[in-house]
């Protein structure tokens, strides 16, 4: 599901009621656009496209509404469907798990309504187009800059479980101090065996650990290596981005979208936003800020000052103007990061097998080692 998408007639990224403003349509019955002429609805399948991708055959969507209060439970939106009803994005798309947004990208949530925050945006969108900060081809080549990064640093995803484990037990180990094991340790009551196990451990995959060190979040708090085990599960042998080749860009990218967040919320500018109390995470934010940024080569001052100026102007006269919303920042970034890492411990020397069968085989080594000493002894 996409809020905007991208018009060839009108030559502009748009979300539906725009789209259908443009078409002559305004005000429509957005919970009930499969009554508009189906002449509507072909113009639309043949002329819009994605906005990262460039996928066509869009069609819209009906906003949601409960059945008692007719409240509006979902926003009108843009699909791209193959023929069998499977996404039709290219894998690599903002887009492509559109059938289940929720569970695979964080941009947007598209089962909330959130129609404050996409009012909001189309308003900085619109600002920004009538000052001539921005125009609509602005907005296309910041998207396909960023379609394209993705393609150029994509790969096939096949990260098994068990590294993933051991990955996070070798930065365990880095926590344990001690010295190069000496046969002689053996003869101290109560030995630690598995304590030296793991210090030999650390010590005979110390390149490993090099190359982990970098990522060390991604596996070592609970949160993320949680949320790493499932992202290698869920795109298991399937094309991923490597996120980290623009580890830069997201993170400032948020950064600025958590300061215009907070901006946004404070009570004096009411005035300016009255639904302003309903924003929620403003995750919608995030492909303006990117926007912002990507036309000030990336320098957050100056796209703060700039978000702010806008902020500040009155609304545009031109509501129709365009909108931009929808772009995957990579909210778990220290999740593929650590998956990053595991590929290239993976790429080494890595011998797949259980950790605990691993530890079990130091200790072996270790014991054995002290039984040839205390034999030749």
């Amino acid at each position: 599901m996409t809020k905007t998408a991208f018009s060839s007639e009108f030559q502009g990224e748009f979300d539906v009621e725009q789209l259908l403003a443009h078409l002559g349509y305004e005000n429509p019955n957005i919970t009930d656009l499969s009554s508009l002429p189906k002449e509507v609805h072909d113009r639309i399948t043949q002329t819009v496209v994605c906005p990262s991708c460039g996928v066509s055959g869009a069609i819209i969507v009906s906003a949601s509404c409960a059945k008692k209060t007719r409240k509006i439970l979902s926003q009108p939106h843009f699909r791209f469907f193959s023929t069998d009803r499977q996404s039709s994005h290219d894998p690599l798309c903002d887009f492509y798990h559109e059938h289940d947004s929720a569970q695979y990208c964080r941009s947007v949530d598209f089962r909330s309504t959130k129609n404050a925050a996409t009012l909001i945006v189309r308003d900085l969108v619109c600002k920004g187009i009538e000052h001539h900060i921005f125009s609509q081809k602005t907005i296309r080549e910041m998207r396909q800059w960023f379609f394209e990064k993705r393609k150029s640093h994509s790969f096939v995803l096949d990260i098994p479980s068990e590294l993933i484990e051991w990955c996070s037990f070798l930065l365990e180990c880095t926590h344990i101090t001690g010295v190069t094991f000496q046969p002689i340790f053996g003869e101290i009551p109560n030995f630690n065996w598995e304590e030296a196990a793991k210090y030999h451990l650390s010590q005979a995959n110390a390149s490993q650990i090099e190359i982990l060190r970098s990522g060390w979040a991604g596996f070592s708090k609970k949160n993320h290596l949680s949320r790493t085990y499932q992202l290698a599960k869920q795109f298991q042998n399937q094309l991923v981005f490597n996120a980290t080749a623009l580890s830069k860009e997201y993170r400032t990218t948020i950064e600025l979208t958590n300061f215009f967040t907070k901006a946004l919320r404070v009570r004096g500018l009411k005035f300016i936003y009255p639904t302003i109390g309903y924003l929620g995470n403003m995750e919608s934010l995030v492909a303006f800020c990117g926007l912002l940024l990507f036309i000030n080569n990336w320098n957050i001052e100056k796209s703060a000052s700039l978000a702010i100026k806008l902020m500040l102007e009155n609304p545009a006269q031109d509501q129709l103007a365009g909108n931009i919303i929808g772009l995957d920042p990579f909210y778990d970034f220290h999740a593929w990061s650590a998956l990053m890492l595991a590929k290239k411990v993976n790429d080494s020397q890595y011998t797949n097998a259980p950790v605990l069968e691993k530890l079990e085989q130091a200790q072996s080594e270790l014991r054995k080692m002290h039984e040839r000493w205390k034999y030749n002894s």
